[in-house]
């Protein structure tokens, strides 16, 4: 413990030496110290209250704060030849394809509810709407449908007008 003590005194007596050497010593860097104050000093001229004449006098800006800035002039505009407008939208249908989504559109209303063979000939039970058909092969479901053929799970039907066809299961399978 004492020489601990002994080290802590040795090592602030060491500060205490170097502090005055430096503060102390015959030009350690007093004339620095000095021109470094004064270059940060105020002199008598700063605290100089400028008015009146004096202020008109003094460093003129260059801009007019009350007064808006002029926008620069337009760039020139290029003139561009008008390209005629592209078709909006898909090109019209023709007949054809008006009749086929008729057809198909009809198609998906008619239901099969079941099919009957009798004497190896098959016949089926449909409906469309509020109407009721029993056909054959061969037969016609309204205007426009004819039965192709007709098997245990479900009937071909095509339409001759439109060349659409469809195969139609019978309901709950």
């Amino acid at each position: 413990m004492n020489r601990r003590r002994a080290l802590l005194a040795v090592a602030v007596l060491a500060l205490a030496v170097l502090n005055l050497w430096h503060w102390g010593a015959p030009g350690g860097g007093k004339a620095q110290r000095a021109a470094a104050a004064a270059a940060n000093a105020f002199g008598a001229k700063d605290f100089e209250l400028r008015a009146g004449a004096v202020a008109a006098a003094g460093p003129q800006s260059s801009r007019n704060l009350f007064q808006p800035r002029q926008a620069p002039a337009p760039a020139p505009v290029k003139v561009v030849e008008a390209l005629p407008p592209a078709p909006s939208g898909p090109p019209p249908k023709t007949l054809e394809q008006v009749a086929e989504e008729a057809a198909r559109d009809e198609l998906r209303q008619i239901k099969l509810l079941g099919v009957v063979f009798r004497e190896g000939k098959g016949q089926a039970f449909l409906v469309k709407g509020d109407q009721v058909y029993l056909v054959h092969t061969g037969g016609a479901v309204g205007e426009r449908f004819r039965v192709e053929a007709i098997a245990p799970d479900g009937i071909q039907l095509s339409d001759p007008a439109s060349r659409v066809q469809g195969q139609l299961p019978v309901m709950g399978k």
